[in-house]
């Protein structure tokens, strides 16, 4: 069996476009810059096209231009119309949000960091 996987870490270029049917599944299109470097004063920058469904589409409510993602998924091509242009897209499998910031634990009653709190158990289900 083939496999093909695209990852790509870049920002985000355009507002996250999400759509439901009336089956409820969700599908979410936006386009993600890439920059890379081809010689030491060079530089490129790609725009790739991001189409994604179900769960990782409804997480891309979460996304705003100029965020930094890390996309992994697979490349796919396909023409639009009757002998139009070829397209290429990346259907995301996994998106993961890169500069989100970790939120900071809650004080102790001294000033000092709790590193894990646990929940008290209850028997009575």
């Amino acid at each position: 069996m083939d496999y093909s996987k695209t990852i790509l870490r870049g920002r985000v270029d355009s507002e996250p476009l999400i759509q439901r049917d009336e089956g409820r599944d969700c599908k979410a299109t936006f386009q993600m810059e890439v920059k890379s470097r081809l010689a030491r004063s060079k530089e490129r920058t790609d725009v790739h096209n991001i189409v994604c469904f179900g769960r990782v589409a409804e997480s891309c409510r979460f996304l705003k231009r100029g965020r930094t993602v890390t996309v992994e998924g697979r490349p796919q091509n396909f023409k639009m119309g009757d002998g139009g242009e070829l397209r290429a897209e990346v259907v995301a499998e996994k998106i993961v949000f890169e500069d989100e910031r970790e939120p900071e634990p809650p004080p102790a009653g001294n000033g000092e960091k709790v590193l894990y709190r646990s929940l008290p158990r209850s028997t009575d289900w």
